[in-house]
């Protein structure tokens, strides 16, 4: 190393507390532990201020108990290093573990490039790494640890029961579910000695070359595997779709496949528990500035907040729609009583055919959006909802302020083009977590002549009832737990949803439109590239 390159006394300490070799910057070589040289050929790797990070077969010379520490250790050095981390390794178990994407070589060539989920669902990919050892990682939080060495575990299908977990309670892991070890149930069973029991929706099926098959599960935003026979599966009548229960044991999670996302130590800060601290104001902020923005046009934003949830707050693309969701509930139901005082809930109601009309279409089409995003994938989920916000904005960009005097269709061609666009409504309203209102307003004044204030009032009308029933469906699966687990998040995000609604409106009409349609157009545009890329 250059004399220019090497790093001073006070720097080398630093990346010494790194890699957690604090105090031993004095020792020899031979003086080391197998674990403690691993930690002194990164850290010297480090002291050159590299742009990436390669780690060679870093596990190969030690013992499996520094194998398990050193886990925890990279995967909290990833979190802290600013720069790619490429680890080479013919361990399965710890690619998946340890890696956001892998690359399957063999022979020399590329077998798949991807994110791990991905890679793990190839056939291709599988065979070439051998098929006993398809598994899948299942996020989880320790939740405390038990006298009779069992930890308890939560996860989004539900808590689970594991032995030799490290980590205090909060300590973030990733479980690591061998396909071949889980077992599939149509019916919740009762009298196992297995007690961890998870319900999931089948995504796929996906036979092999001999009498097995896998079948793929969506676990909250996870995926877990099994693989079963193809008799098996035929007896159960499985297809994509089904909720069936996911048994585990307990003791076939060995303890290497339960790292720990982050350290707690004092020289490695637990980054998630810091950005934890801060969500509630941010979220009050957010939802502020989101409304103000739905306010301006006389809408309650939740196609902006959206994309804020997935960018900013990082939720996955399932978990964001169910929390804007909830979110758009709350604002939809405050602006009632406000609405109230310029169009009478009578002069409302009066207007009943065109409501039944339009529900009749948006309560189915809420369900079947909800059950919909519930199967989707979540790659695929975030693809569908940048096609949504562009749609969004296209309706926004050509069809705010429209105005007729007569409706375009009447009679029969009337009721069906209703039904028809209150299905569609209902769909996109489940699949984005929103009210509706940008299309339902458009859709009122252009197909049934309505005023535009008593449009804005009806549409709120059909949103309520079409919001309760998507969020009823999203109900019944276990994806809507993160709603509990993140209610004041919510909360405060919805109250300051409502708070900037209020200043919009009152804003109203200062922004001319010529200028504020485009630039929100432009945000739902560039929100759209983001969520497509995210």
């Amino acid at each position: 190393m250059a004399a220019m390159d090497r790093p001073d006394r006070a720097e080398a300490g630093r990346i010494l507390d790194l890699v957690n070799l604090h105090g031993l910057a004095d020792r020899k070589p031979a003086q080391l532990s197998g674990g403690q040289q691993q930690r002194v050929a990164v850290a010297r790797a480090l002291a050159r201020r590299p742009q990436a990070l390669l780690l060679d077969e870093p596990f190969s010379a030690v013992d499996r108990a520094t194998r398990e520490r050193l886990y925890g250790e990279i995967i909290a050095l990833r979190a802290h290093l600013k720069m790619p981390v490429v680890l080479v390794t013919h361990d399965v178990n710890e690619a998946q573990l340890l890696a956001d994407r892998m690359v399957v070589i063999e022979k020399g060539r590329v077998v798949r490039a991807d994110t791990t989920a991905a890679v793990m669902a190839d056939p291709a990919a599988l065979r070439a790494m051998g098929i006993r050892e398809v598994a899948a990682m299942l996020p989880a939080v320790v939740a405390e640890h038990g006298e009779d060495g069992l930890s308890r575990l939560d996860t989004a299908g539900g808590p689970i029961l594991l032995p030799g977990v490290e980590g205090a309670p909060g300590t973030r892991v990733r479980v690591r579910i061998m396909a071949h070890e889980v077992i599939l149930s149509r019916a919740r069973p009762e009298g196992l000695s297995a007690q961890n029991i998870l319900p999931g929706i089948v995504t796929a099926l996906q036979p092999g070359d001999g009498p097995g098959v896998m079948v793929h599960l969506r676990i909250g935003e996870a995926e877990i595997v099994a693989r079963i026979t193809r008799r098996a599966a035929a007896d159960l009548g499985l297809a994509p779709g089904d909720t069936v229960h996911a048994v585990l044991k307990a003791m076939s999670v060995a303890r290497d496949h339960i790292p720990a996302r982050s350290s707690r130590s004092p020289r490695m800060p637990d980054i998630a528990n810091a950005t934890t601290s801060r969500r509630l104001p941010a979220a009050f902020g957010g939802g502020a500035v989101i409304g103000t923005l739905g306010g301006l046009i006389g809408l309650g934003g939740a196609e902006f907040r959206l994309p804020l949830l997935i960018g900013l707050f990082r939720f996955a693309a399932l978990e964001a729609v169910i929390l804007n969701k909830a979110m758009s509930l709350v604002v939809v139901a405050s602006a009632l009583p406000f609405r109230a005082t310029t169009i009478p809930i009578g002069e409302v109601l009066s207007h009943w055919p065109i409501l039944v009309n339009l529900l009749a279409g948006s309560l189915v089409g809420a369900w079947l959006g909800a059950g919909w995003a519930l199967r989707l994938r979540s790659e695929r989920l975030y693809k569908v909802i940048a096609i949504l916000l562009v749609l969004i904005a296209a309706v926004l960009y050509f069809g705010h302020g429209a105005a007729t005097a007569q409706p375009l269709l009447t009679g029969a061609a009337q009721l069906v083009a209703g039904v028809v666009a209150g299905l569609a409504i209902g769909m996109v309203a489940s699949l984005l977590g929103v009210a509706g209102g940008e299309l339902l307003i458009p859709t009122l004044v252009l197909l049934f002549g309505a005023d535009i204030k008593l449009a804005g009032s009806l549409s709120l009308a059909v949103s309520l009832p079409t919001m309760i029933v998507g969020f009823t469906r999203y109900s019944r699966d276990q994806s809507f737990a993160v709603l509990g687990r993140n209610l004041r998040f919510v909360l405060v995000m919805a109250a300051g949803s409502v708070l900037g609604t209020f200043i919009g409106g009152r804003l109203l009409g200062i922004v001319p439109d010529g200028v504020l349609i485009p630039a929100l157009v432009a945000i739902l545009l560039l929100s759209a590239v983001k969520v497509w890329r995210h």
